[in-house]
């Protein structure tokens, strides 16, 4: 204790005050400088990682339940890292789509050996998740623009799905079906 009440530190000269000062500010600044939203990049590469739903959810009353529930556990396992890695301006429209996929893939997972109650299951968190398509059409713009990959490309009537994962095309636009 010095003569005034204070504690020195380590023989730097600092009192307890500036210590905790320091300490405080130092927080202060790593709590800020910390990651709480994602990069365009990092959301772009996870972006071409998630699986499309449609390719989860095809065959799913006929397959193995150990099967089944691996699927659909790593596709939301990787739909909720799509979130977490979302940029502030695509953020709550990415949100918005991933809670609609997680209460699919719940709705699935749920009546996997029943498929009229999945559907039922399905219908029921379409109608509880309302803005889901306009997210949903608002993520796809930004993945266009920002990640030129196109979600849910229009296939002519007909013509039937011609690739199972991600096609570039000549214009550097990346394609996933589903």
């Amino acid at each position: 204790m010095e003569g005034n009440g204070t504690t020195k530190f380590a023989g730097l000269g600092l009192g307890l005050g500036s210590v905790l000062g320091v300490a405080l500010l130092t927080l202060c600044c790593l709590t800020s400088c910390t990651k709480d939203e994602g990069s365009v990049t990092a959301y772009c590469s996870q972006l071409r990682r998630v699986p499309p739903l449609a390719s989860v959810l095809t065959g799913f009353a006929d397959e193995d339940p150990g099967q089944l529930s691996a699927r659909l556990d790593d596709a939301s396992a990787s739909y909720a890292r799509l979130a977490k890695e979302a940029p502030s301006e695509v953020r709550g429209d990415t949100e918005d789509t991933v809670a609609l996929v997680d209460a699919v893939i719940a709705g699935v997972s749920d009546h996997g050996d029943d498929p009229e109650a999945a559907a039922s299951a399905v219908r029921k968190a379409v109608k509880e998740h309302p803005d889901a398509a306009a997210a949903a059409a608002k993520v796809s713009a930004y993945a266009a623009d920002k990640c030129k990959v196109v979600l849910n490309p229009t296939v002519p009537a007909g013509a039937g799905p011609t690739t199972t994962g991600p096609v570039t095309s000549d214009d550097g636009l990346t394609t996933t079906s589903g």
